[in-house]
């Protein structure tokens, strides 16, 4: 981790005036001798810092193949990163720092600062809600660890991940430390071994509102889910699944929805299990005019879908995204909600060959979005049939929520559902073909400059 994100984090917990949050912390610390924090209460607070935690990945989702812009659209984009990310360039930032690295690094450095204040704190009599904030720091770092390895790393593969290079793993705050690359087997290993503590010490109870954006265990289980599913261990990850679903298995009646609301799905409904939106601040994927929808997803649903209606909106001449429970400045849903766990486990239970199992799951999601009436069930005639059908939904169900481009890197692995993206701007053709080192995002220079850590090769 660079200094410069180490500078922006201690900024923010010297300051500690996290936005939503509650500012007793200020008020009662009023004495210069005691403005280092003490309690449990303190190392909540860093954890609830929305400016830091709030917001995932993005640059995955600008090139995953969803989005389509127009060429005066992305000359107008306020970036060269998101703008190099479109057409897969080999330099993406062109001397931009890394925004999703860097965000990534500051929410892991804060988890670390917290995790640290606890271990100096008594559990004392209150030990369940030390717990649960031990729980929020681990869950925060090991998805954030999880956040970069679908980016810079190389895609799970159980041959090579002894070897391949992972990313740094920070598992202190001690900003002297030096970065080294850990392989991708260590990667995920430590992002387990987070999400699995942080499983064992959340609530069950999954929070209401705007308190989303803290986990439960139910997060926990579903980033596992997510883990499990991209190294292709589709037992566990049903496993997981399944287990987020015990606790919470709500799905939206799409008829109840009033499409002609701007945002027909609210920001905190009953499927979200754990909310956070996409970061970075690119326009294609947080602005309406930038973020049009490709030709072929549009098309793929039926008039009776009602998702045809919920997630898009006209854009003369084209279609743009609306849905995906959309924060009222435009950023994009990237947490957790039921549908993708139910379509994990219906895509696992296809793969071992439970084809009742896999089509009730599918079923379950896919009627409660067609209109009243005109929903056929989908059945299958074996594994292979019900894996594609699954797939197909997932695409359609789970679009512009920053999970497609870790769908693409793991299932080009396969060549009956390797695929090869392509764009075309101001009579020029990008193409990123399935395998593609194009696939492991590079680190930006200014990071290479002071960790001198190896780059990825593009």
């Amino acid at each position: 981790m660079s200094y410069r994100v180490v500078v922006i984090v201690i900024g923010a917990i010297s300051i500690i005036n996290l936005s939503g949050c509650s500012k007793e912390w200020t008020n009662h610390k009023y004495d210069q001798s005691q403005t280092v924090p003490d309690s449990v209460s303190d190392a909540q607070y860093l954890l609830n810092n929305s400016n830091i935690f709030d917001n995932g990945t993005s640059m995955g989702e600008i090139g995953a193949g969803d989005l389509y812009t127009t060429y005066a659209n992305w000359q107008a984009t306020y970036t060269n990163t998101e703008r190099n990310c479109y057409i897969w360039a080999p330099d993406i930032y062109q001397g931009e720092t890394g925004f999703d690295w860097d965000e990534a690094y500051q929410q892991i450095f804060t988890a670390n600062v917290a995790l640290e204040l606890l271990a100096s704190i008594s559990h004392g009599a209150n030990s369940s809600n030390w717990n649960n904030v031990e729980g929020e720091a681990l869950f925060f770092r090991g998805a954030a660890f999880y956040d970069l390895s679908q980016l810079f790393c190389k895609a799970y593969d159980s041959l090579s991940a002894g070897t391949d290079l992972g990313i740094p793993l920070r598992l202190k705050s001690d900003v002297k430390a030096t970065s080294v690359r850990s392989t991708v087997k260590a990667t995920y290993e430590e992002i387990l071994a987070d999400l699995t503590q942080s499983a064992s010490l959340l609530s069950a109870t999954i929070p209401a509102g705007p308190l989303k954006t803290l986990p439960s265990k139910a997060a926990a289980f579903g980033v596992l889910a997510r883990v499990y599913l991209n190294m292709e261990n589709y037992a566990k990850a049903s496993l997981y699944a399944d287990s987020c679903l015990k606790i919470q298995n709500y799905l939206l009646d799409y008829n109840t929805l009033d499409s002609t609301q701007q945002f027909p799905l609210a920001q905190f409904n009953d499927e979200v299990v754990f909310y956070r939106e996409m970061g970075g601040g690119y326009a294609l994927i947080n602005s309406y005019e930038y973020l049009l929808v490709d030709s072929s997803l549009y098309l793929s649903y039926s008039s009776d879908d009602l998702r045809h209606v919920i997630y898009f909106k006209p854009n003369s001449p084209y279609y743009t995204f609306y849905g995906g429970e959309a924060s009222i400045d435009g950023n994009l849903f990237g947490g957790i909600k039921t549908d993708e766990m139910f379509l994990i486990r219906a895509e696992c239970n296809a793969r071992a060959g439970n084809i009742a199992a896999a089509m009730s799951d599918l079923n379950t999601v896919i009627a409660s979005r067609y209109r009243t009436g005109t929903f056929t069930p989908y059945s299958a005639t074996g594994s292979a049939d019900a894996l594609q059908k699954v797939l197909t939904e997932c695409r359609k169900e789970l679009c512009f929520r920053d999970l497609r481009w870790s769908y693409l890197r793991r299932l080009n692995k396969d060549p009956d559902f390797a695929i090869t993206l392509t764009h075309y701007l101001n009579g020029n053709t990008y193409t990123l073909p399935p395998n593609s080192d194009l696939y492991i995002m590079p680190i930006a220079q200014d990071e290479l400059q002071i960790s001198h850590i190896q780059q990825n090769t593009r």
